[in-house]
C-alpha cells in the first residue's frame, strides 16, 4: 500500500501506482528461449552447455532435417569424385589390381590381400617366329590331334591316356566345351619331339531357347595353343604339354 503525504498548507502529493504486470515475477528464461527459438534452442543454456526440455517434451528430429543438408554435399561431391575416378581410369587405362599368388604342385592360390598398383608400361608382343611348317609331321598331326583335343574337351582320363606321353597327367575341360574342328597348324621341322602352334574351333554348349531363335546356328569359339609333341613310334605323337601361346598360326 502507499501513503499520500500531506504538506504543510494542506495539498496532497500526487503519487504514481505501478502496473500489477510490472510486480509480477519474470517468466523463466529458458522457458522463453524455447519458446522463441524452438526445439533445438530450449536444451542450450546461456554458458553453451545443453540441458532438458522444462516443458518434458522430446525432440523427434523432424525441426533439425535442415541440418542433414549441409552433410549431404561433401557426400555427393566424395561421391562423384570416387565414380569421376574410376570412369577415366578406364578409359586411359590407369587401372590395375595386384593380386598375389602362390603357385605349388600344379596348383595356384591367393595368398593376399589384392593391392590397387599403376598400371605398368605397355610393351609390344613379340613378333610371330618365322619359319617354314614340316608338311610330313603337319599331315600326321593333322590326323592325330583331333583325338586328342576331342578326350582334352571332355576331360575323359582313359581317353586323354591313350594320346599323351606315358607319366604326362592332363586334366581337360571336364565337357565345357566340344571339339569342332582344327582351323590352322603349324609344325616346325626338327627331331622327335616339336613345339607346335593349333588354333582349334571349339562349340559352346547351347543356352536353353537359342535353339529357337537361331536354330541349326551353334556358337563357336577359337583358341590357340602352344603344345609339346614327341614321336614316339614313327609318326606317332603323343602330347606332353599344352597351354597358352602368343605366336600366330602361319598355315592355315
Amino acid at each position: 500500500m502507499v501513503r499520500e503525504p500531506k504538506s504543510g498548507d494542506g495539498t496532497q502529493l500526487s503519487a504514481h501506482y505501478l502496473a500489477s504486470a510490472v510486480l509480477t515475477p519474470p517468466r523463466h528464461r529458458t522457458r522463453a528461449l524455447y519458446s522463441q527459438a524452438g526445439p533445438l534452442g530450449a536444451g542450450v543454456l546461456a554458458d553453451g552447455s545443453l540441458s532438458a526440455d522444462p516443458a518434458g517434451r522430446s525432440w523427434r528430429g523432424a525441426g533439425g532435417m535442415w541440418l542433414l543438408w549441409p552433410l549431404r554435399f561433401p557426400l555427393w561431391a566424395a561421391l562423384l569424385i570416387v565414380v569421376f575416378r574410376g570412369v577415366t581410369a578406364i578409359v586411359v587405362n590407369f587401372m590395375e589390381l595386384g593380386v598375389p599368388v602362390a603357385a605349388s604342385g600344379g596348383g595356384v592360390v591367393v595368398s593376399g590381400e589384392p593391392a590397387w598398383l599403376p598400371a605398368p608400361p605397355q610393351a609390344a608382343p613379340p613378333p610371330a617366329a618365322p619359319g617354314r611348317s614340316d608338311p610330313v609331321a603337319q599331315g600326321q598331326l593333322g590326323d592325330e590331334l583331333p583325338a586328342f583335343f576331342r578326350a582334352y574337351a571332355s576331360g575323359d582320363s582313359a581317353a586323354l591316356s591313350r594320346v599323351e606321353v606315358r607319366g604326362v597327367s592332363l586334366t581337360g575341360l571336364g565337357g565345357a566345351v566340344t571339339f569342332d574342328s582344327i582351323a590352322a597348324l603349324h609344325v616346325p621341322p626338327g627331331g622327335t619331339t616339336r613345339q607346335i602352334t593349333v588354333t582349334v574351333i571349339w562349340q559352346l554348349p547351347q543356352q536353353a531357347g537359342s535353339a529357337g531363335g537361331n536354330p541349326g546356328m551353334a556358337s563357336k569359339l577359337e583358341m590357340t595353343y602352344g603344345m609339346s609333341v614327341v614321336d614316339l613310334h614313327s609318326g606317332k605323337w603323343y602330347v606332353k604339354e599344352i597351354g597358352a601361346t602368343t605366336e600366330a598360326v602361319g598355315v592355315r
